[in-house]
């Protein structure tokens, strides 16, 4: 089932006060602040209520986020307490807590979608492993450039924790020695 809203998430979830908190500005969170003698009241909305008006569904199923970006494309809100990546916050509210060592990894592959159902937990090495950075590109890879496989005995892990063909290496270290011979 593809929930389409942030109020039918909240039904799903079973918590009433979810659901109405996003038609209506009255449960709030109230925070006193004085100003010299004065005391003024100030009421500041809930993280969800913030949430549901900065994104717009998009036809492909994306909760386009419309709030502040980050310069790599992730929406981001203050939380509460300190800014926050939004779909990090959107999980949390609709599916809930982020397990330490897990990130929220975008089955979408877009940066700026906030909807629970195109997110999913995963592991550092997952996450970077089916991202479509150089370095995602480079974690899939099973054979090197020369078409030798990257597993087994010919795999080589460098201080750096990055992967070599052995057979490749073999070839260069000898082609570096014949040059220096050769001077």
């Amino acid at each position: 089932m593809v929930l389409t809203s942030l109020s039918e998430y909240a039904m799903i979830l079973g918590d009433a006060r979810l659901a109405t908190e996003q038609q209506a500005f009255l449960t709030c969170l109230r925070r006193s602040f004085i100003s010299g003698q004065q005391r003024q009241e100030v009421v500041m909305p809930t993280t969800l209520l913030r949430l549901s008006q900065k994104y717009t569904k998009l036809p492909s199923g994306c909760w386009q986020w419309n709030g502040a970006k980050q310069p790599t494309g992730y929406g981001q809100m203050w939380n509460g307490e300190r800014p926050e990546q939004a779909h990090r916050i959107a999980y949390r509210l609709f599916v809930g807590p982020i397990p330490d060592g897990y990130e929220v990894d975008h089955l979408c592959r877009n940066r700026s979608c906030i909807n629970p159902a195109h997110l999913r937990i995963v592991t550092h090495r997952e996450n970077m492993r089916c991202s479509l950075t150089v370095m995602g590109e480079n974690a899939r890879k099973t054979h090197c450039k020369r078409g030798h496989a990257l597993s087994g005995h010919n795999l080589i892990i460098t201080k750096q924790g990055t992967r070599q063909c052995r057979i490749c290496c073999n070839m260069r270290a000898r082609r570096y020695k014949s040059l220096r011979g050769k001077k």
